[in-house]
């Protein structure tokens, strides 16, 4: 499993994704919601699960703020994977 894309989540539905968070907000007509990542088999996680996955993954080599979780910026490989 590797992190997919930037994610915001409301009421339990996803909203928008795309490369970071703001471009997510941007497809998402300015709309705000809770902000986590998607995985390659389709979960959304938090920032705190997320920056596990991308650490296992190898796809961060470290967490920029851990207390903060995954940032995309933190993301240099194999971001986004290829499908």
């Amino acid at each position: 499993m590797k992190i997919k894309c930037a994610a915001l989540r409301k009421k339990g539905q996803i909203i928008a994704t795309g490369l970071s968070h703001e471009s997510a907000r941007l497809a998402a007509g300015g709309l705000t919601g809770e902000q986590g990542f998607l995985t390659t088999s389709g979960d959304f996680l938090s920032r705190a699960q997320a920056a596990e996955v991308a650490l296992a993954s190898r796809q961060a080599s470290e967490i920029s703020i851990p207390e903060f979780g995954l940032n995309s910026s933190d993301l240099d490989r194999d971001y986004p994977p290829e499908e």
